[in-house]
């Protein structure tokens, strides 16, 4: 059960730091559009 929640906690971390890296990127992608 430890190890499976270890498993679960570290998925769901990864999940987080790709959804964040994504909401960066489309923030940095709508500030250079307003740039131009």
């Amino acid at each position: 059960m430890k190890a499976l929640r270890k498993i679960i906690s570290v998925s769901v971390k990864k999940i987080l730091l790709f959804e964040t890296r994504d909401k960066l990127r489309t923030e940095e992608t709508i500030m250079n559009s307003r740039k131009f």
